[in-house]
């Protein structure tokens, strides 16, 4: 049964991992697209993934090349999407983009990460023409498998969440000279487990600095969480933070039904960073003690095979989930729907006959990264050295 499933899972797999397409940079433009506006030509990024990335770096003698890619090769265009827009992500050091995230700091840019093998750190891209603008590094952080991430608000807008933040730290001196209410925080899932063997997984967060800059986070500025599933180990690769109920989200990765939805709350991992800076400013390492895990909550169950990552709308609270060939969008009122149901069970029951609407994806290799800007766009991510960042358009969207 075992190897039935595998191959099932192989050849579903192999119909994503074509490589990009070349940029067509005469091609014609399919219907319903815009151009993205075309930058300044710029050289490729000269690093390498064994040093830090540094800002404005260039290859001596590189050719210079137009990033840009406006259009939509014919073979990216499917029934129900098409790519509107393209730039590749000028870095050596990003060959496996697992995770995306647009900054709430300077929107225009787009952090993103690697998957296992590489440092505890973002990158940071200008989305307009890819090149390479910053980075944050969480200095002593373990990157097992980092698989996605998220950004949340440092406080809480769920009504009542700041009012338990608050007592829980009465009469400690939590250092605020940096914080504010509208400062929010990156947060890594190293969640990855393909073999299904990690008794817990864990979330890593800091404060987002300045897309533009080189940021080292020290020990001290950043926390870690460590998540207990409610039904042993699991895969997952498609986090998203919610910020209507101020939980965090993880889908498991299965290659047939059912894969799991569990939940922490958010507050959780606030609560672990303003404990790692009262610390800070107290000279007390009692935050280092070893923490008990949070054990994570079952939402519901869902059919979608293999998926890969996730971004909540913030603006439409809906939630859209990509696998290697297809994205799916969940609607904002799938989820208040299963937890209101008087009745859990049924709930549960009756969300797993549920089917979310599917958008065919353009054939990129191993399409792992994707995320939701300030005005509503989708945007995609595979893997690769310099990685393709597409824009997705969605027929039936503005």
């Amino acid at each position: 049964m075992n190897v039935a499933r595998w191959l099932v899972a192989f050849a579903l797999i192999c119909t994503g991992c074509q490589e990009p397409p070349p940029f067509d940079e005469a091609g014609g433009r399919p219907s319903g697209s815009e151009a993205m506006p075309r930058p300044a030509d710029v050289d490729r990024t000269a690093s390498n993934r064994n040093r830090q990335p540094k800002v404005g770096d260039r290859e001596e003698g590189a050719s210079v090349e137009s990033n840009a890619a406006p259009e939509a090769t014919a073979t990216e265009v499917a029934a129900g999407g098409s790519i509107g827009g393209r730039v590749r992500l000028q870095s050596s050091e990003l060959d496996e983009c697992s995770g995306l995230g647009f900054s709430v700091r300077r929107p225009h840019y787009v952090w993103a990460h690697n998957d296992s093998g590489d440092q505890a750190r973002w990158l940071s891209f200008d989305s307009r023409n890819g090149e390479l603008a910053g980075s944050c590094q969480l200095k002593g952080a373990e990157a097992v498998d980092w698989e996605d991430m998220t950004i949340m608000p440092f406080a809480s807008q769920k009504a009542g969440s700041q009012v338990a933040d608050d007592e829980h730290h009465r009469g400690a001196q939590v250092d605020r000279s940096s914080l504010g209410p509208n400062d929010n925080l990156l947060v890594a899932a190293d969640c990855g487990d393909n073999s299904r063997s990690r008794r817990l997984i864990t979330l890593y967060a800091c404060v987002e600095p300045d897309p533009r800059l080189e940021t080292r986070v020290p020990p001290s500025r950043w926390a870690s969480l460590q998540v207990r599933y409610p039904d042993g180990p699991m895969d997952c690769e498609a986090v998203w933070y919610d910020e209507q109920q101020d939980v965090i989200r993880l889908l498991g990765k299965q290659v047939t039904p059912w894969a799991s939805v569990v939940e922490i709350p958010a507050g959780r991992l606030r609560e672990r960073l303003k404990d790692a800076l009262a610390a800070e400013q107290n000279k007390d390492r009692t935050s280092d003690v070893a923490q008990q895990p949070t054990e994570a909550r079952l939402i519901t169950k869902l059919s979608l095979p293999l998926a890969t990552a996730a971004d909540r709308d913030p603006e439409s609270g809906d939630v859209w989930v990509v696998s290697y060939w297809q994205a799916w969008r969940l609607s904002a009122s799938f989820f208040d729907d299963v937890q209101s149901h008087p009745d859990r069970r049924r709930g549960v029951a009756q969300a797993m006959t549920f089917t979310p609407e599917a958008f065919p994806l353009p054939p990129w290799k191993q399409i792992e990264a994707v995320a939701v800007d300030q005005h509503s766009n989708l945007w995609i991510s595979s893997e690769g050295e310099s990685p393709p960042l597409g824009l997705l358009r969605i027929k039936g969207r503005p």
